[in-house]
């Protein structure tokens, strides 16, 4: 049974990347935000690492294992991608578009979640197996062979550069593996010094996809792709998850005492797939209002993370006197 300390950790890194998501949507079209993305480009491959380490391998029961996972998620999808739809007035091929997540593109994840789930019983299969290892090259690969396609003039468009499971999936693989290691073995994991040296590599790693980051983002700009000096599909962004996935492995099984910020970004990482699906909203709102759409991405981006946490517990107080009133008449 995990110990509090645990959950609240996984929380945290949660508010965390949250936070990194708002921040990439509010530097949109930022001079400097080429500048910025490196160190915020890996919020959405932390996303499905954590997702995957709260996945089990051993599923008992398959049907109630796709009805947990899924109808928590596409409901409130469907519901925010129809708002978005109807305040955009924007309803062409809208069937389409909720299908594949492009009723706002930013809910791209949306379908990426929903293919590694139907894909979860395969994921697992091979997690357990001694054939784990080629789970970690297919991410790489099919960024690399993006790559190549872009430099060969067959240039992919957002997000459908994005909205396929092969660029996630090893992301996945690596958060279960460390759940089907702790399963499986529990105090024979490595011991504490060992996760330290691990921790460290992993440290070292990142810092080195980070510094690519900068110096691939700079070529891409030069080849005359900006949004790809701002993709997340890129080799040097996955070498920076990679390393990362590594640090927050140690991270979750520290336990600290829960100061202020702790406290904060938990509260913020207990409302992360609220503050995805709503924070857009918020945005385009703002967008009326030059003063506030105009000010610096980081100080937007506490403005829009504060008045969507409010909007949230606003709709939640609603459900709740609504669904109080629907008892009351039954």
């Amino acid at each position: 049974m995990w110990t509090d300390y645990k959950r609240n950790n996984i929380q945290i890194i949660k508010g965390l990347a949250t936070m990194a998501v708002i921040l990439i949507h509010t530097t949109t079209f930022w001079p400097y935000d080429y500048v910025v993305f490196p160190f915020i480009a890996p919020c959405v491959g932390v996303f499905i690492f954590i997702s995957g380490y709260l996945t089990r391998a051993n599923i008992p029961n398959l049907p109630a294992f796709y009805k947990r996972r899924l109808v928590k998620v596409l409901v409130p999808y469907f519901i925010c991608s129809i708002l978005y739809c109807a305040i955009s007035h924007s309803w062409d091929n809208l069937i389409m578009r909720l299908i594949l997540g492009q009723c706002n593109l930013t809910y791209y994840y949306i379908f990426v979640f929903v293919q590694l789930i139907l894909l979860t019983p395969l994921i697992a299969k091979i997690v357990e197996s001694k054939w784990y290892f080629i789970l970690l090259f297919i991410t790489p690969l099919a960024m690399l062979a993006e790559e190549i396609l872009i430099r060969r003039g067959a240039w992919i468009v957002f997000p459908n550069n994005i909205n396929n499971f092969f660029v996630w999936i090893t992301y996945f693989a690596i958060g279960m593996r460390w759940r089907f290691l702790e399963d499986s073995q529990g105090d024979n994991l490595p011991e504490c010094k060992k996760r330290k040296s691990q921790v460290l590599l992993g440290a070292l790693i990142a810092v080195v996809g980070l510094v690519l980051q900068f110096i691939e983002s700079h070529w891409w700009m030069d080849f005359g792709r900006n949004d790809l000096a701002t993709s997340m599909v890129k080799i040097s962004v996955f070498i920076t998850i990679v390393g990362l996935c590594n640090v927050l492995y140690y991270y979750i099984n520290v336990r600290e005492s829960n100061g202020i910020i702790r406290r904060i970004l938990k509260f913020v990482g207990d409302k992360a797939f609220e503050l995805y699906l709503l924070h857009q909203f918020i945005i385009y709102i703002i967008g009326f209002f030059p003063r506030i759409y105009g000010l610096n991405p980081f100080i937007k981006m506490i403005i829009v993370l504060v008045v969507t946490l409010a909007a949230i517990y606003i709709i939640e107080g609603l459900y709740k006197i609504l669904r109080k009133a629907i008892g009351t008449l039954d």
